[in-house]
């Protein structure tokens, strides 16, 4: 994410105006807005696999998947960001751009992005009252870290590696089981497969990222 030259402190209302009719997807951040990078082969492939999966799980029942262009709003942060994948169980009109009450978020790690989903962004949406589980998946190995929220003030953290079942309960459909075999299908891990670059975005110095 490389931040935008805007205003510093550029109005929710003026970010969502600006957003109808920009080509690029841009995170705002209590009065700052980020624009989002490219993604890999690899991570599109990631994304794909878990939309597709809760997708299939939650048909014909009260709960949506989507992907890529919908925004989540977590009001007490003055945040709009948008999520790999998002799942949420209210009722919205089908032209909203915005999901308020999202149940389960998803967010496949980058060079690009990795402090910010595993930092900034962890804070940030456990600020949702609805949010019950907060899945990060590596892209350079077969691993996730599953935040699942105990109660209103406390969350587990998980870490789950190849060979071991990645439950969610997060949805009132049942409980949902996915292999990592399943997650990780058509994702190849070549050493030479090309990497995202860093960007202005991020502050920390090389070897710190694990992604």
């Amino acid at each position: 994410m490389k931040e935008t030259n805007t205003p510093t402190h550029l109005s929710a209302d003026e970010y969502l105006r600006a957003e109808e009719v920009s080509t690029l997807r841009r995170e705002y951040v209590d009065g700052r807005v980020f624009t989002m990078t490219g993604t890999t082969l690899r991570h599109n492939a990631l994304v794909n696999n878990i939309y597709s999966a809760l997708r299939a799980h939650t048909k014909n029942g009260p709960c949506k998947a989507y992907t890529i262009d919908v925004k989540v709003h977590v009001q007490s942060a003055n945040s709009f960001y948008y999520p790999d994948v998002v799942v949420t169980c209210s009722k919205s009109p089908d032209n909203s751009l915005i999901v308020e009450s999202p149940v389960f978020i998803a967010e496949v790690l980058s060079r690009s992005t990795s402090l910010v989903d595993r930092r900034e962004k962890v804070v940030t949406y456990k600020q949702l009252p609805s949010l019950k589980e907060y899945l990060i998946v590596h892209q350079t190995k077969k691993k996730v870290e599953l935040h699942r929220r105990i109660d209103s003030n406390s969350w587990e953290i998980l870490e789950l590696i190849q060979g071991e079942l990645l439950l969610l309960v997060s949805m009132p459909c049942g409980p949902m089981r996915i292999t990592f075999d399943d997650l990780y299908e058509d994702v190849q891990f070549e050493s030479g497969f090309v990497k995202e670059e860093p960007t202005e975005y991020e502050t920390s110095q090389e070897g710190e990222f694990d992604y």
